[in-house]
This record gives structure tokens, sequence and C-alpha cells, in this order.
């Protein structure tokens, strides 16, 4: 049976995949929780009044993470708060597995796992 939940909030395991030289990546998994509204909204979050793309639209449904997960460049812990988010989400990589874990999360696609 399928229960009609208007809005609900996930943890989600991400892979960011941070690039190394010679065309490799290092894939950095992390959980981030995430807010999963209804489909209107998440299209209004993506677009400004003028139609054009909404860049901070992943603060908005970005809610959390585990703190253990983020350090900061100094090695310290990196707490979630929205200008740790920030400083994540200026990172190119960063963002694009954001986004995708966002999209698949929103999507019912089970999050992909290897032993």
């Amino acid at each position: 049976m399928f229960k009609l939940v208007m809005e609900r909030s996930v943890e989600w395991l991400v892979t960011i995949n941070v690039p190394k030289d010679g065309g490799a990546v290092d894939k950095r998994k992390v959980h981030v929780t995430y807010k999963l509204p209804p489909t209107a909204k998440v299209e209004e979050l993506q677009r400004n009044d003028d139609g054009t793309p909404e860049k901070d639209w992943l603060l908005e449904v970005t809610t959390n993470w585990r703190d253990e997960d983020f350090q900061a460049e100094d090695g310290q812990p990196m707490p979630f708060s929205k200008e740790n988010l920030m400083k994540v989400l200026a990172i190119t990589y960063a963002r694009a597995a954001f986004h995708v874990a966002f999209m698949e999360a929103a999507a019912g696609i089970e999050a992909r796992r290897k032993n």
C-alpha cells in the first residue's frame, strides 16, 4: 500500500567524487538529510521569478548531515550549518554530487551500493 505523504525527510548516502591527478577520483561517501517537498515546490525552488535557474535551491532542501562525515581544511569537524553548506556547495564536484543524490532521493531511485 502507498501512503500519501506530501513532504518527507530522508537521510541519503551521497558520493562525492574528488578529482585526482591522472583522471581518477577519490569516492567520499557522506550522509546528508534532504527535505523532499512536492514536485511543484521543487520546481519553484529551482527557478527565480524571471525563470532563470536558482543556484541556491539545494540550500532549501538540504537540512542536515552527519558531522563526522565533513572536515574543514584544517582537519577540524565541520558541523552542519547553512554557512558550511554554502562552502561545500561552492565546490563544483560536491554541488554535482548533492544535486544528483537529491534527484535520486526525490525520484525514489534506490541508492547504489557496492560491497
